[in-house]
C-alpha cells in the first residue's frame, strides 16, 4: 500500500477539447522534482459514442487505470471519476498521460482533470 505523496505542488486543472474523430489527450510531463497525483477526471462526448471508448491513465508508459465508456450510452456524459487518495506513480520524473479514445465517426470527446 502506498501513502499519498506530499508533492508540495499546486493543483493544476487540465483540459483537452480536440476536433471530432480525434482522441482527447492530457499529458503531464515528467518532472524531476515531483510525483504527479491525479485527483479526478471528467470525460464525455458531444453525442453518445458509436463505439465503446476507452478512457485510460498511463504513468511512465504503463497503464495503471482504464474504463470503457459503452457504445450508444444514453448519457454521453460528462462522466466523473474520482481518486480520493490520488492516482500516482512510485517515483519522481514519471510522465502521466490521460487518454479518451474516439467515440466513433463525427463524435467529439472532451476531458478535464485535476492534478498536483
Amino acid at each position: 500500500m502506498f501513502t499519498k505523496p506530499n508533492t508540495g505542488a499546486q493543483p493544476t486543472f487540465r483540459s483537452n477539447f480536440p476536433a471530432a474523430d480525434t482522441a482527447a489527450v492530457i499529458t503531464v510531463d515528467a518532472d524531476a522534482d515531483h510525483i504527479h497525483v491525479l485527483h479526478w477526471i471528467h470525460a464525455g462526448f458531444d453525442l453518445a459514442p458509436l463505439a465503446a471508448a476507452k478512457l485510460n491513465v498511463t504513468i511512465n508508459a504503463v497503464e495503471v487505470w482504464a474504463v470503457d465508456i459503452p457504445a450508444n450510452l444514453a448519457n454521453a456524459g460528462p462522466h466523473e471519476f474520482q481518486f480520493p487518495d490520488g492516482l500516482f506513480g512510485s517515483n519522481k520524473n514519471e510522465a502521466m498521460v490521460i487518454t479518451l479514445a474516439t467515440g466513433g465517426a463525427g463524435k467529439t470527446g472532451k476531458i478535464n482533470a485535476k492534478t498536483t
